[in-house]
């Protein structure tokens, strides 16, 4: 099955954050359609409206049935923001033959227990084990919310550098600050992935940003 995919930009707008955009957006339809603002942090639970702050200009991502919601409400956005630029691709699921390459930035892998397990080992190699596996299972999920029944057994997943240290990000979530580890990865995995496609935590509010390399 072929599946669509949206990178929305507006670059003659104002600089403002991805929560606030995810505000802006809601407001249009007074928040009454919940593929809009739902932050998908229940991993089976996919966000197929993301919102972005690229190169400081505010950006949306969608997905399938976040496109369809963004059109019923395009009249207002172009109110809001004039001039956006879309770009539509088509995406269709599946492994290749080869490993593709991939890089993250901003990556936060870690729900509290991972992150637990995380802080409590002492081993480099067994850290980045643990990071690995955790990139694993967010592939698999996006791939279920998909439709797929995937396992991480299923697929190639291999960490390839972990860029820089890791670093405290901290992110509002409904109206608390929320620290977690975030890492600049690169890895290599046979699953095909859509150009921008956001993994792990908080990838609705513009963390987790996958592009092919």
């Amino acid at each position: 099955m072929t599946h669509r995919t949206a990178s929305i930009r507006f670059p003659k707008a104002k600089t403002i954050e991805p929560e606030e955009l995810r505000r802006v957006v809601n407001k249009c339809n007074n928040w009454a359609n919940p593929i809009l603002h739902k932050h998908g942090e229940d991993e089976m639970d996919y966000p197929l409206v993301q919102y972005r702050n690229i190169a400081g200009k505010p950006a949306i991502w969608a997905i399938d049935e976040g496109i369809d919601a963004l059109e019923e409400i395009i009249d207002e956005l172009t109110s809001s923001f004039s001039s956006p630029t879309v770009v539509f691709e088509d995406f269709e699921p599946g492994k290749n033959v080869h490993l593709l390459k991939y890089k993250c930035p901003s990556f936060l892998p870690f729900n509290e227990d991972n992150y637990k397990r995380w802080k409590n080992e002492i081993s480099h190699v067994k850290r980045m084990e643990l990071l690995e596996h955790v990139l694993k299972g967010h592939l698999a999920n996006f791939y279920q919310s998909l439709g797929f029944d995937i396992k991480n057994n299923d697929f190639a997943c291999v960490l390839h550098s972990v860029k820089g240290v890791p670093a405290k990000v901290i992110v509002n979530l409904s109206g608390n600050d929320v620290r977690f580890l975030g890492f600049n990865i690169i890895f290599f995995t046979d699953l095909l992935l859509p150009s921008s496609v956001g993994i792990g935590k908080c990838k609705a509010k513009g963390h987790g940003i996958t592009l092919p390399m």
